[in-house]
């Protein structure tokens, strides 16, 4: 059953890029896509988005779709859980989580958004597509897609669906926390760079307004760290690669933890990724858009990783 329902799953997946495809080069076209997966977060299971093969080719599928159509017409709206009691290692898998996925999302060039979750909200609330042409709207509610029951095709929405759809966007809308777009400079080493304020206000949230270091409440007084330092200290045993500003490197500290940390690695990014994005194609695909500009690389899963010499930051190898 597990092995149809996933099948059901990238079945879908397909028959929503088909739809997506009719609609590609009109000049008002936006499309949104719903998705609660944060929701169902478990430590213990990864995120569909780090180990369903299936899941990220339908992103690099989007991102090709975002280059014909010529401009960032797609945008994914990821319900943030709010209020959830967690242990320390437990919100250290969380934010690497939401990092990687939300990175994933922002190098293949579809803008996020948060919406902050209650706990108790009916994922059915977030999941669904919804495309706009001017006056003409389509929508797809994949009312159980997370729960694996969603038929083999991606069906229109009737009209009733339809009016249900978009009664729901206008409702979570205004409560919506669009991240900006990464720029090149974001993936340059050892520079520092100004960083947007949706960034900041993310992290606040991510960290619940806490240090990741010491754990206090730090407000509005945080600092935004990078995690792998820009100028990392110097050390005569091995060479270590400088930091840049992506997404996945940024972490919340307060003052004295910073000053503290100064040059040196508090915890590495890196350091989780194995755990968080088991599946050998995304965890390599991963390692790329951590060091490299979207241009620079292929869009697409490999297994293979990068030569010795071609990558500069020292990664673990991928789980066997």
């Amino acid at each position: 059953m597990a092995n149809r329902n996933h099948l059901r799953r990238h079945a879908y997946l397909e028959s929503l890029l088909e739809d997506t495809d009719t609609f590609l080069g009109g000049r008002q076209l936006s499309l949104v896509h719903a998705d609660s997966s944060f929701l169902l977060f478990d430590p213990r299971v990864p995120n569909p988005w780090l180990s369903d093969g299936g899941q990220v080719t339908w992103l690099l599928s989007n991102q090709e779709q975002i280059q014909r159509q010529g401009r960032p017409f797609m945008g994914r709206l990821f319900g943030f859980p709010t209020g959830e009691h967690r242990t320390l290692e437990e919100q250290r898998i969380f934010r690497a989580t939401v990092k990687a996925v939300l990175h994933l999302q922002m190098y293949e060039g579809v803008r996020v958004a948060i919406l902050p979750t209650p706990a108790g909200t009916q994922l059915n609330r977030l999941n669904f597509s919804l495309l706009s042409e001017g006056h003409f709207k389509v929508a797809w509610p994949a009312w159980h897609y997370y729960g694996s029951i969603q038929s083999a095709e991606a069906r229109r929405a009737t009209g009733s669906q339809l009016l249900d759809v978009l009664s729901r966007f206008s409702e979570i809308a205004p409560n919506l926390r669009w991240l900006a777009p990464y720029r090149p400079e974001h993936f340059a080493r050892g520079i520092r760079v100004a960083l947007p304020g949706s960034w900041r206000a993310f992290l606040h949230l991510l960290h619940g307004g806490r240090c990741a270091d010491c754990n206090r409440q730090v407000k509005h007084l945080a600092h935004v760290d990078h995690m792998r330092p820009l100028t990392p200290e110097e050390s005569p045993y091995h060479r270590i690669a400088a930091g840049n500003s992506v997404l996945f490197n940024l972490s919340l500290l307060c003052s004295g933890c910073n000053l503290s940390k100064s040059n040196t690695f508090a915890t590495a990014p890196e350091e989780l990724l194995g755990r968080i994005a088991p599946h050998p194609s995304i965890f390599a695909y991963l390692k790329r858009t951590l060091s490299y500009e979207p241009g620079r690389i292929p869009h697409s899963l490999d297994d293979r990783l990068p030569p010795a010499g071609e990558e500069n930051v020292d990664l673990s190898s991928p789980p066997q």
